[in-house]
């Protein structure tokens, strides 16, 4: 169920870049939609661009992806994406979770491009939202190292990471509540455009 789900997000993160154009902000530092699509096509086919970019190689992300941009147009780029296969070649393990590692790739960097250029949010329907939260409760202990955080879902759904953050108190982390999926989108650092509420002290 999950396989399609994710393949859903794919397309939906295809047709806003195909909308928002080559040089349309994303809300990835310094990026352009242009360079969000390389990286998504660079997970499928490049062995160097994907370490470089988590690695923080930057003059050879960037120049692997200029040579991605030579290669190909904007437009057939944003194609081949949306022909192409929706779980990515840098998750090999992905279908033990389900695809939902992928799915939450594209889901993250659809909202880089439609909440940098005002497109309205969409409405997701309860088997996206729990899908993500599935992944949220897999990967927060990974993107949000040495932090203490609670997530709480709108319905009362909870998972923390590092020690009891329940209180929300000073000292003790943070607790944020919302949809799953925008807490989702915080706990992946876009907390500027992310519909959530924030209380206690400060994340580290």
């Amino acid at each position: 169920m999950t396989a399609q789900l994710r393949d859903e997000r794919r397309d939906v993160a295809c047709a806003v870049l195909r909308q928002v154009g080559p040089n349309a902000p994303t809300l990835c530092e310094g990026w352009s939609a242009y360079d969000l699509a390389v990286h998504l096509w660079t997970l499928n086919h490049s062995l160097i661009q994907a370490p470089a970019d988590t690695l923080g190689m930057k003059n050879t992300a960037r120049r692997l992806m200029e040579r991605t941009k030579e290669q190909w147009p904007y437009e057939e780029l944003d194609s081949q994406l949306e022909s192409g296969p929706a779980s990515f070649r840098w998750m090999p393990c992905d279908f033990r979770e389900d695809y939902r590692h992928s799915l939450g790739e594209w889901y993250i960097h659809g909202q880089d491009a439609r909440r940098a250029n005002g497109i309205p949010v969409e409405q997701l329907g309860e088997k996206t939202q729990s899908a993500l939260w599935e992944r949220l409760k897999v990967s927060a202990k990974a993107v949000r190292r040495k932090q203490v955080i609670a997530f709480r879902t709108l319905d009362g759904d909870s998972s923390s990471i590092g020690k009891t953050a329940s209180s929300g108190s000073k000292g003790r982390g943070v607790v944020v509540t919302g949809l799953r999926s925008e807490l989702f989108l915080w706990a992946y650092g876009r907390e500027a455009v992310a519909n959530v509420e924030v209380a206690g002290g400060t994340t580290i």
